[in-house]
């Protein structure tokens, strides 16, 4: 299992999708509420708490296909984070709260790519979904932000 430390801060919110269905949740919360479910089956990586799990997908950007898909999840990583982060406040009004090295993907001359949260300046064009649409089973997300 390959350990990114594309950390996502505890009180933000993101779509996971369960056996049981689509849920919006605050990510800190829930990876506690399933690390205290399953406890025994934690490993450890230094200070990181490392939970390999089977039936977790959320929404992720494809850079090849410029889509977002849903991908399996293999793994829910805790542990402590000490460095900067940032509030970037989008067009739209809506703001997303990211780690200095979380990577994001902007638009430069025409194309997604991929920069790490300590990189994002004003005025850059970030790659966010605006839209989950659900129709016919098939998920399409809408990017213009």
């Amino acid at each position: 299992l390959k350990i990114l430390a594309n950390s996502v801060l505890p009180d933000e919110y993101l779509t996971v999708i369960e056996d049981d269905g689509v849920k919006v949740v605050k990510i800190g919360d829930y990876i506690d509420d399933l690390m205290r479910k399953h406890k025994d089956e934690i490993k450890y990586d230094g200070l990181s708490e490392i939970l390999e799990v089977d039936n977790l997908k959320t929404y992720s950007f494809n850079r090849k296909t410029k889509k977002c898909s849903i991908n399996r999840v293999k793994a829910l990583i805790r542990h402590p984070y000490s460095g900067k982060a940032y509030k970037i406040k989008l067009r739209s009004g809506r703001t997303i709260k990211v780690t200095e090295d979380h990577s994001l993907f902007k638009f430069e001359k025409g194309r997604p790519v991929c920069v790490r949260g300590d990189e994002i300046k004003p005025g850059d064009l970030i790659v966010v979904p605006r839209k989950l649409k659900f129709v016919n089973k098939k998920n399409i997300i809408i990017f213009l932000e």
